[in-house]
């Protein structure tokens, strides 16, 4: 038997591309409690209401370069722990670029200015172990 996913947390996210409705789902893993509640508000960043949403920008100009800056910078003064890197190491290019890396982490985000919609968000949390058989040669 293999472990498919260990006890804890996973969070899932459905994202879609606001002009072609290409939906995808991705699940990632989390190793706390606090972690999910950060990546949840996080990812709510992404979400559907026009006047804060940072999702759906594919080449961004001025204004939403800067409403991407001040989310990220936002987020980053309501948790500073969050980013695991010197507050005295980090500049605007060091918080966009490890914050669009969290967002490419949970399917949000594809390069450094691409980003897509939520559509939906889950928090799973698994009391054990998940086992499974690989049995495929069974039918080969």
């Amino acid at each position: 038997m293999k472990v498919l996913h260990k006890k804890g947390w996973l969070l899932r996210i459905v994202t879609f591309a606001g002009d072609s409705g290409d939906y995808q789902t991705y699940n990632f893993p989390v190793d706390n409690e606090t972690r999910v509640a950060q990546l949840v508000e996080f990812a709510n960043y992404f979400g559907p209401n026009p006047s804060n949403c940072i999702g759906n920008i594919y080449q961004p100009n001025a204004r939403e370069k800067l409403l991407v800056l001040e989310t990220f910078e936002k987020f980053d003064s309501k948790y500073p722990e969050f980013m695991n890197i010197p507050k005295e190491k980090r500049g605007k290019d060091t918080l966009h670029d490890f914050f669009m890396e969290v967002a490419s982490d949970i399917g949000l985000a594809g390069g450094y200015t691409y980003t897509k919609l939520v559509d939906e968000i889950q928090v799973l949390y698994f009391s054990e172990d998940i086992l499974f058989e690989d049995v495929t040669s069974k039918f080969e």
